[in-house]
């Protein structure tokens, strides 16, 4: 179910393992514990983020008290955890697991693994959105050489990680060396991964940002309509997730320059990932609310976006702030 990208029936099959596992075998068991860890891992991909979190807390410390600290299955639930809290903003809770998990994965696989490698870029991630540059771009930089030493240049990993710091490099305005990064990673990604890899439409993002950065307005309205388009094929796939869905239409209601945008499209599959989801995400619904407004409908904004926060995890400081903000301009809205 999983491979044909039906998370939920195969969400449902996980719970009936885990609960049967806890039933016969116990919490605190390995096969247990990992069946309980891979339905967490499922309702994230669902967009259920609480049930995810809850899931994660639950088995945390049963798991170190089953394989220690120092066990792969452990590290890997702490990074699967920290992940879930720095996506959310909430950057207070992930920065200590990070920093916890970062000297296991060290100790455990070195320095030069992959699984390292990867925490590395995801712990500069977190610093990156927080404005910690100085200290995001050592990561980054670390975590390149690594994966292109291991994998190769134009492996999906090696990819995505010269993203993240070209991604650093717009935001420090170093837009020549951004824009070298990137025009060799686009290169490869449709080579190697498709025109439609997440991978290169990233990439392809932020040359869009680079380009209007620089005054380029032509190139970066011709890419925006690819990437518009490469957006619009995933999300109407068949087995299209909730995610998808979710950037199709933040891109509809955020793209540049402004007549590109469709506010009507976005309504519609902002509505859809939501009800894949249950609209229990902060993140789908806050798109769900700037899609009624820019559609006009003031009164559904407001009684979403009031969702929205109603979800939102109460540590997540900095995104309930962006929040109340634009729910104040919903509030102003016909």
């Amino acid at each position: 179910y999983a491979q044909l990208g039906d998370f939920v029936m195969a969400a449902e099959l996980l719970g009936e393992v885990a609960a049967y596992r806890r039933s016969e075998l116990g919490l605190e068991v390995q096969d247990t514990l990992s069946s309980i860890q891979n339905l967490a891992i499922f309702m994230k991909l669902q967009g259920r983020v609480d049930a995810a979190e809850s899931l994660y807390l639950e088995i945390l410390e049963p798991q170190k008290r089953v394989a220690g600290n120092d066990h792969p299955i452990t590290i890997g639930l702490m990074q699967n955890l920290a992940d879930l809290y720095s996506e959310q903003g909430r950057y207070t809770e992930a920065e200590p697991i990070y920093a916890e998990a970062i000297v296991l994965f060290r100790r455990v696989f070195g320095e030069g693994h992959p699984h390292t490698a990867r925490i590395r870029s995801n712990f500069a991630n977190m610093y990156k959105s927080m404005g910690r540059l100085d200290e995001a771009e050592l990561l980054y930089v670390e975590s390149l050489a690594v994966i292109r030493e291991l994998l190769g240049d134009t492996h999906v990993e090696a990819l995505r990680a010269g993203v993240n710091l070209a991604e650093l490099r717009v935001m420090q305005s170093k837009f020549t060396d951004a824009e070298t990064l990137l025009l060799q990673i686009e290169e490869a990604g449709r080579n190697t991964l498709g025109e439609g890899h997440a991978v290169t439409l990233k990439a392809q993002s932020q040359l869009i940002d680079v380009y209007r950065a620089t005054d380029r307005n032509d190139a970066a309205r011709e890419l925006t309509v690819q990437v518009l388009e490469q957006h619009r094929i995933r999300a109407s796939a068949p087995d299209a997730s909730p995610q998808e869905k979710f950037l199709f239409a933040s891109n509809l209601l955020t793209c540049e320059p402004a007549d590109l945008r469709d506010p009507p499209t976005a309504l519609e599959f902002a509505s859809a990932a939501n009800a894949d989801t249950g609209a229990k995400d902060p993140r789908f619904l806050r798109v769900l609310a700037m899609a009624y407004h820019q559609n006009g409908d003031g009164a559904k904004a407001v009684e979403t976006q009031e969702r929205a926060l109603g979800v939102l995890p109460e540590t997540a400081v900095d995104v309930r702030e962006e929040m109340v903000a634009e729910l104040n301009v919903y509030a102003g809205s016909p």
